[in-house]
């Protein structure tokens, strides 16, 4: 690795962030007016460009998508309405590590793709 790689910037900078000492240890990379890519990028079907690995580290397309074990909702189990609901009522319980049992303390079990609202009937 070799102070004009530019992988050896990117890990600089890194370390550096870890240690801030690194800038007294190792000499900064050298300033490039431009970089040059050396990874392929891709066009998607909708003629846009999508830069492939390591450009898109971090990026998400949008809002998390969740889907619910218990209903099938966009929302994590934990905040499940129905799921809520049932516990209020008395129908579900939680056993003593979080998990979700019958009210005789049985395990509640799902089939493929069924839900636990589904599986509790």
């Amino acid at each position: 690795l070799s102070i004009d790689d530019l992988s050896y910037t990117l890990l600089y900078f890194q370390a550096l962030k870890i240690d801030s000492t690194i800038g007294e240890v190792f000499p900064k990379p050298r300033k490039r007016e431009s970089y040059t890519s050396t990874t392929p990028i891709s066009r998607s079907s909708n003629n846009t460009f999508t830069p492939s690995y390591p450009n898109n580290i971090g990026i998400r397309p949008g809002p998390a998508r969740y889907t619910c074990f218990g209903c099938g909702g966009n929302h994590r189990l934990s905040g499940c309405p129905e799921i809520n609901s049932l516990l209020e009522k008395g129908l579900l319980h939680k056993d003593s590590i979080g998990r979700l049992v019958l009210p005789g303390g049985q395990e509640l079990r799902r089939q493929g793709d069924e839900t636990f609202v589904m599986a509790q009937k």
